[in-house]
């Protein structure tokens, strides 16, 4: 003969009369959930599993909250302005740390549905005005009414490098990996890391993977640039640029690069290859180069220096710049020449002599003197 003991289990009372529609869903779930639960302490054995599993499922079971079970709790209210009480449209209305979140309709009212039972943070935010939070405790069945009032407050942004969209290819160095394609920056410290008396291009370039560079003078005067296997003669192979500006006097129909600006007054160069280049110009098959000259500093700022080396080689590089609340500008100059390792039959020589010099201007819009 088998005998089945009968262990004691709580039960959900259900609602009182008049209670709304979410406490009657609530004790009608608690009233199944008891249900399910006698039906596996007082099964006979071996019907559902061991006694003690049995026990075990319907202890858990009976220990779940009924709102936590349902998610019936629900938040609603209005959101408004504080100066003239007007209801405020569009505003957000989220859970902290939670998905949860709806927007105000043209009345500035919201219904937040869905909610676990327990304290819960809500964050109230609409553009010009400012951000508000309320701690809320809410619990299975309850719909609780938050009212709250913004008050005006600035439009804070992130200041705009729109200099950088206008004189780079890849704008912020550090953000190469947005950009699609081979992408490559060479900063100031790369640049000033070859300890030549010349800058020549050539040497800088050197560095970067997939670039290929012809001699000619030594010196970079006419650089042979190609890319990806592309002829380096004459660069005309690749689109050359200054600060975004393109170079050759007639890219369409003499790319031959036979001017070129001096390297070593340069802040940066990039190198894109790939597809993306193509808006830069109309010799992009192998890629591109953009050659960044120093910008304006923020400060009073000034640098000079000079070096000199065998058959009367010399160069001197200076500049100078300041930038105040509207007004930036900067002065630059660089100039190196040689009178050349030999002398021609007809006793010419092959030296050479350049000056390079540079001046820029810049008149902030806006009061907080950012470009």
């Amino acid at each position: 003969m088998r005998t089945t003991r009968r262990l004691p289990f709580a039960s959900y009372s259900s609602a009182p009369v008049g209670a709304p529609m979410s406490a009657l869903l609530s004790a009608s779930i608690g009233a199944l959930i008891s249900a399910i639960a006698g039906a596996l302490v007082n099964a006979p054995e071996g019907v559902f599993g061991s006694t003690l599993i049995r026990g075990l499922v319907a202890a858990l079971l009976l220990a779940l909250p009924v709102g936590a079970q349902t998610g019936s709790a629900s938040i609603a209210g209005a959101v408004r302005a504080q100066d003239d009480g007007s209801g405020l449209s569009g505003a957000t209305v989220e859970v902290v740390g939670s998905s949860v979140g709806v927007l105000t309709d043209e009345r500035g009212r919201y219904t937040l549905s869905g909610i676990a039972s327990g304290t819960i943070s809500l964050r109230f935010t609409r553009i010009g005005y400012t951000t508000l939070t309320r701690t809320v405790t809410v619990a299975g069945g309850e719909a609780p009414v938050v009212d709250v009032e913004l008050g005006t407050g600035p439009l804070r942004m992130d200041p705009l490098r729109v200099l950088f969209k206008r004189t780079r290819m890849v704008g912020d160095p550090l953000g190469t990996f947005a950009v699609p394609g081979s992408v490559h920056v060479l900063v100031q410290e790369d640049v000033d890391a070859p300890a030549f008396v010349f800058d020549n291009v050539h040497d800088f370039l050197r560095q970067v993977p997939g670039v290929n560079v012809q001699e000619e003078d030594g010196f970079g005067l006419r650089p042979n640039i190609g890319m990806r296997g592309t002829g380096a003669e004459r660069s005309s192979k690749i689109t050359l640029m200054e600060d975004g500006v393109l170079i050759a006097p007639a890219p369409y129909s003499a790319p031959a690069a036979y001017y070129f600006p001096v390297a070593g007054r340069m802040e940066a160069l990039e190198v894109r290859m790939g597809s993306s280049q193509v808006r830069y110009g109309p010799r992009t098959i192998g890629g591109a180069l953009n050659m960044v000259s120093s910008s304006i500093p923020d400060r009073l700022t000034w640098f000079a220096e000079g070096a000199g080396g065998e058959y009367g080689s010399l160069q001197g590089h200076a500049r100078v710049g300041d930038s105040g609340e509207r007004f930036g500008w900067l002065v630059e100059s660089y100039s190196m020449g040689t009178g050349g390792f030999k002398e021609l039959p007809d006793g010419a020589g092959t030296g050479f002599d350049v000056d390079d010099y540079m001046a820029k201007v810049r008149v902030n819009s806006d009061r907080q003197g950012e470009s």
